[in-house]
């Protein structure tokens, strides 16, 4: 009987090892046009405004891997927005969902920004985190480094997901944000019915033992 439950345990350990990662969404702005007061292809701001900038931008604004574009979550209006994904991504019952990105400190300033990540269904499932990004001058990229962040929920009913970002800076200096993916890991419905055999077969060998 221990070894049928220590079966059991095993499986489940390994069962999310039996399904692989696919991508819902990334963005690594690299398609966008740098623009004061922009909105990124396929996301939405609402609440203030974002830039979209250039590596190198103001000879101190370094975007990830020191190229491309990223985004600076405190607008030129001074009224940071909530970035958040334009089209929800479609959240499937039992689906484990992860996000990871980018962030980084803003070379304009020596100031510490508090940036609020949301990632969820349109439900209770999901997960809400504050980051403490800090800056300072930049001479080079290594004076901001970008940290890669991940973010995981599991749902447990059908619907529709977001993630978004928002910055509480109010001075035109915000955060910087690069690379943002998401990705999804389904339970196999295979996995479901080896899961839900193993625990009959444990349940008949109490019942037998009982008896």
């Amino acid at each position: 009987m221990k070894k049928k439950i220590a079966l059991i345990a095993s499986c489940a350990v390994l069962l999310p090892c039996m399904a692989q990662a696919a991508t819902v969404f990334t963005d690594n702005f690299d398609g966008d046009t740098p623009a004061l007061n922009a909105v990124p292809t396929g996301w939405t701001v609402s609440g203030g405004t974002v830039d979209i900038v250039a590596n190198g931008t103001y000879g101190t604004i370094y975007c990830a891997g020191n190229a491309g574009n990223c985004i600076d979550l405190d607008g030129s209006t001074g009224a940071s927005g909530t970035l958040a994904l334009a089209t929800s991504f479609a959240v499937t019952s039992g689906t484990t969902y992860t996000a990871t990105f980018d962030l980084a400190g803003n070379g304009r300033a020596n100031q510490t920004d508090k940036v609020t990540v949301n990632f969820a269904d349109s439900g209770t499932d999901g997960v809400s985190k504050v980051y403490s990004i800090v800056g300072q001058p930049a001479s080079s990229p290594a004076d901001n480094p970008f940290t890669t962040y991940t973010l995981t929920f599991t749902a447990t009913s059908s619907g529709t997901g977001n993630l978004s970002f928002l910055d509480d800076s109010t001075n035109n200096i915000g955060a910087i944000l690069d690379n943002v993916t998401i990705s999804a890991v389904p339970l196999p419905a295979a996995a479901w019915l080896l899961l839900s055999g193993l625990a009959g077969m444990g349940l008949m060998g109490r019942r037998r033992l009982a008896a």
